[in-house]
């Protein structure tokens, strides 16, 4: 499986409880790129993404807190203008590097 195979997710979170809100944040950075505070991007294959749906779960509490999981299509699709900002930009990692 190559980088191309890869997808990239937008992943939103609400989540009012500090200590859950943290261990998220802290798994999602092991994935991806923090673009907001509550947001992340994820380049991943489907199975990668599998796995960290999974571990998602283990994180928060079902029925209190939402996280938003957004497919923006296969990374070879996507273009320059994939993303717009108004204001502070965060940059995004495009190394070789992927979820497995």
């Amino acid at each position: 499986m190559t980088r191309q195979d890869a997808h990239r997710y937008v992943i939103a979170y609400d989540i009012t409880d500090d200590r859950r809100r943290s261990a998220l944040a802290t798994l999602l950075q092991g994935y991806g790129d923090r673009v907001q505070f509550s947001v992340f991007v994820i380049d991943s294959p489907a199975a990668g993404m599998v796995r960290l749906s999974d571990a998602i779960r283990q994180v928060i509490d079902g029925v209190q807190d939402s996280v938003l999981i957004c497919d923006l299509g296969p990374l070879r699709s996507l273009g320059p203008k994939t993303f717009g900002v108004i204001g502070r930009q965060r940059p995004i990692t495009t190394g070789a590097s992927f979820v497995i």
